[in-house]
């Protein structure tokens, strides 16, 4: 549930900032909620995907911390390699969508995994 509410205020903090292109004071506004929004899902996001990899192998944590957060900042530095180029290309609508597209996709496998797991039966129950 945690893992799915912050992809989703990921999502929904791009969206919010794509109206920071309009500037004034709603450019503005929508700018600090947006950041504020992301602000709070990305730290969510990878406390619970570290929950979730720990759990599954507990006597691997500094070896799979390792390797995640090497991950997480090759994930970030191709974001941003991304949203400069977006911005450049397309100005800030395109670096909106842009940086939406990464936590929309994340948030579309999380939803597909989760569709597709088979339900745990419980132990010592029989039919």
């Amino acid at each position: 549930m945690g893992t799915t509410l912050s992809l989703s205020a990921g999502v929904l903090s791009w969206i919010v900032a794509g109206w920071g292109g309009s500037g004034g004071v709603v450019g503005l506004a929508a700018l600090l909620v947006g950041a504020l929004l992301l602000d709070g899902a990305v730290p969510v996001s990878l406390v619970m995907s570290q929950r979730e990899l720990f759990s599954a192998h507990p006597n691997e944590r500094a070896r799979l911390n390792g390797l995640f957060m090497a991950a997480f900042f090759v994930g970030g530095a191709t974001g941003a390699s991304v949203g400069v180029w977006a911005i450049e290309s397309f100005g800030w609508h395109g670096a909106t969508i842009a940086g939406a597209s990464g936590p929309l996709l994340a948030l579309t496998l999380h939803l597909t995994f989760l569709a597709l797991q088979v339900p745990s039966r419980s132990k010592g129950v029989r039919k």
